[in-house]
């Protein structure tokens, strides 16, 4: 859940949404204007779904499944990854590195 720490208020999916496909690391809340920032453990979680998607993609090829199923089945993958990422997504008020 994606909540402020700031105001305290939870950001709707929309927002999420939003500010999750910017390339800035501040993301400003909506409700107050506080600078926020994705937590470590939020982008661990990322690059694993990411990898989880990837392995999707190539795994029919390897199997020799039509692009009849193939092609849908990465479209499938691909909005329940973004779904998932950004439904997941943590906040922090400073930026923390992973390392």
């Amino acid at each position: 859940m994606a909540t402020c720490t700031n105001c305290e208020t939870e950001w709707t999916f929309k927002d999420k949404a939003k500010k999750s496909a910017s390339f800035s690391p501040a993301m400003p809340c909506p409700y107050c204007g506080a600078d926020q920032f994705v937590s470590p453990r939020y982008r661990k979680r990322s690059v694993s779904t990411t990898f989880i998607m990837t392995f999707v993609f190539f795994i029919p090829l390897f199997f020799n499944v039509p692009w009849q199923i193939h092609i849908p089945l990465v479209a499938l993958a691909f909005i329940t990854t973004i779904i998932f990422q950004v439904s997941l997504l943590e906040l922090h008020d400073r930026e923390e590195y992973p390392f």
